[in-house]
């Protein structure tokens, strides 16, 4: 049984974090509880919502240059 403490409100904004869920939680405080309720890791994908998304990073090639790659 899971026995988080309640979160309190964010204080300010930008507090949010993209779990590696595709859910967007309001703090870490809020992706804690969520892992103890659900019972499995949730790691943090980029900080700020989900919807906004973040690019992929610079040294990781697509698929289609590994293959084309000799």
């Amino acid at each position: 049984m899971c026995r988080a403490a309640p979160c309190p409100a964010p204080s300010s904004p930008g507090q949010e974090l993209c779990g590696n869920n595709n859910v967007t939680y309001l703090s870490s405080c809020h992706l804690r509880q969520a892992t103890c309720f659900l019972g499995r890791s949730i790691g943090v994908r980029h900080p700020g919502s989900c919807a906004a998304g973040t690019p992929e990073p610079a040294d990781v090639e697509s698929e289609e240059e590994e293959e084309n790659f000799v």
